[in-house]
């Protein structure tokens, strides 16, 4: 998929620049010189888009396997829903890039084949095969990774719903996780690549610092996840919770902006990616709440000895106070008590 994405970037940069190079004549030059200066093709942001999808790749890989390690079955039905997405990727493309095409065919009297069926047409041909492939595969395993996961948490309906609902929460963190790098990358291009010096310049590099502001915010609300879901620590979920209203604020800010420079002749690839970062944001911060409500419900010391992994059982032993020597009708445990001691940090680990 990658080498895909590397094809249409390299159509893409032929039909901008090496067109934007050559000499049609003074009128036409002119043209492609207004048609270039608008703002998805004068920040190139299609250099963006390829970067959000390689970097998609490689999450996804590092996603996938975590779901197979893990045998969590709801991740591998995401895993199956994002590759169907990510293949309308490719419409969108083909969308953007004929409006370019038409743009300079009618604007400046230049005509330009962008070769559909020799780069577009194979890559959403290959993302739909790969999306039905990733959901036959998942559909496959769900059963059984559902059975293995559930024999070991027990036979406790409740104590299944709980941890579903946790591991539902952290799963979302992850696709955040991608989100915000994303928009981490978004920014710190656009803080570099923008150096017109005017008023909207100087507007548009503060409300990017407030931008990146957030993002180290997403950072620090990772971390506490981390930290307050195995302590099962209510003051730091609170915390969390504050600083995604937060985030969500920005999300739908961006969001708005997303639609107005769409309108305006922007690209609608940036919806692509805003729409669904919002709606994975929303069901986040209510799976926070859901996730609060699981805690000093039992649920970690149950799964936590139940799993027996990613921490260890300490046996200490101490003697009674009144110690006998063993005899024929008592045994050498009557004399001692054993308890299992479970470290609180590592009891729940996902």
């Amino acid at each position: 998929m990658i080498c895909f994405y590397i094809r249409l970037w390299d159509r893409t940069n032929n039909i901008i620049f090496n067109n934007n190079a050559i000499n049609y004549g003074a009128d036409a030059n002119g043209c492609l010189n207004t048609i270039f200066q608008k703002p998805p093709l004068k920040t190139n942001s299609f250099a963006l888009e390829f970067l959000f999808l390689v970097l998609f790749q490689i999450f996804q890989f590092n996603f996938s396997l975590n779901a197979i390690f893990n045998q969590f079955t709801t991740q591998a039905i995401v895993i199956t829903l994002i590759n169907g997405v990510v293949a309308l990727y490719g419409f969108i493309h083909v969308f953007e890039i004929r409006r370019i095409v038409t743009d300079i065919s009618y604007s400046c009297a230049i005509s330009i084949d962008p070769k559909y069926m020799v780069y577009d047409f194979p890559f959403i041909l290959t993302s739909l095969v790969l999306a039905a492939t990733m959901g036959y595969f998942a559909h496959k395993v769900r059963h059984d990774l559902a059975e293995r996961i559930y024999k070991k948490i027990g036979l406790d309906v409740t104590m299944q719903v709980l941890f579903k609902i946790r591991l539902i929460f952290l799963m979302l963190m992850k696709l955040n996780m991608y989100f915000m790098i994303v928009i981490a990358s978004t920014t710190v291009y656009l803080f570099v690549y923008i150096t017109d010096e005017n008023l909207s310049y100087i507007v548009f590099r503060t409300l990017i610092i407030i931008q990146f502001s957030v993002v180290i915010v997403q950072f620090a609300a990772q971390y506490i996840v981390h930290r307050a879901v195995p302590k099962e620590s209510f003051p730091l979920m609170k915390l969390f919770n504050c600083f995604w209203f937060i985030i969500l604020v920005d999300w739908f800010i961006f969001l708005i902006g997303s639609v107005i420079l769409a309108i305006n002749g922007g690209s609608w690839v940036l919806l692509f990616f805003t729409v669904p970062y919002c709606y994975i944001g929303i069901i986040t911060f209510i799976y926070a709440w859901k996730t609060s409500d699981t805690f000093n419900q039992g649920l970690r010391e149950y799964v936590g000895l139940r799993l027996n992994r990613n921490h260890e059982l300490i046996i200490k032993i101490e003697d009674v106070e009144d110690y006998r020597p063993p005899s024929r009708k008592s045994s050498p445990v009557d004399n001692y008590k054993v308890n299992l001691i479970q470290k609180p940090d590592e009891a729940l680990i996902f």
